[in-house]
């Protein structure tokens, strides 16, 4: 030991004293509970060429969504975080209470896999992927499947929706991604249809009023028959 030098030595302690210290005054000043482990982490990434990390963990444990029966592949929170939508092996998506983990609603209707699912930015509907070659959306309040969207040829890992709620981009093993954009019936397609159903209703109504009409036209005829036969007789 004689040969070494000191200096460097006690640098090298120095250093390791300011480090421990600012460990300890960042664990305070942001009230951080770590592990003896996150601490040796904490430690060796500040050590890293990288630079300094300071992390604001570790996350607290809550609760636990259960309700699926094979693998769960995916899971977002909704816009306005008071739900979440899981995606599974199952074959189903499904929504949950965020604050209680309470089951919402069961999204059935694919025949796979579901590998990705996501909220529209309104939170009104979701989107889901699945290996059967379909997007499907849903509505997110009970349920009810809205669209299904067909046009791919092999299992879709990922559906989500664009900022503006007003298209849905799909990735598939297909090797091909696709943009779907929702469409809205144009004023003068429900005028038509309003027009079409009065009409529907007028013809019904006709149609109803001439079978009893005629009903009555022969029961007429048939009366006058019965009384010129009765006058010939006498």
């Amino acid at each position: 030991m004689a040969g070494l030098p000191v200096y460097p030595l006690i640098a090298l302690g120095a250093a390791a004293c300011v480090l421990l210290a600012f460990t300890v005054w960042a664990i305070r000043r942001w009230r951080l509970r770590y592990s003896l482990r996150s601490l040796m982490i904490f430690v060796a990434l500040a050590c890293s060429c990288e630079g300094l990390y300071i992390f604001r963990g570790p996350w607290k444990f809550e609760r636990t969504l259960a309700g699926h029966e094979r693998i769960v592949w995916c899971a977002a929170f909704s816009p306005d975080g008071r739900r979440i939508v899981t995606a599974s092996h199952d074959g189903t998506a499904r929504v949950w209470d965020s604050s209680i983990g309470g089951e919402l609603a069961v999204l059935k209707g694919h025949r796979g896999s579901v590998y990705s699912a996501s909220f529209s930015p309104d939170g009104k509907t979701i989107v889901t992927a699945s290996e059967d070659a379909t997007a499907r959306v849903w509505d997110s309040a009970d349920g009810r499947e809205l669209a299904a969207l067909k046009a791919h040829t092999g299992l879709l890992n990922c559906a989500s929706f664009s900022p503006d709620g007003k298209q849905i981009v799909t990735a598939s093993y297909d090797g091909t991604v696709r943009i779907w954009r929702h469409t809205r019936p144009e004023w003068w397609w429900g005028i038509f249809c309003m027009l079409e159903f009065w009409f529907s209703a007028v013809f019904a109504a006709a149609l109803v009023w001439s079978l009893f009409a005629d009903k009555a036209c022969f029961a007429r005829m048939d009366a006058e028959a019965a009384r010129a036969k009765s006058r010939r007789s006498e």
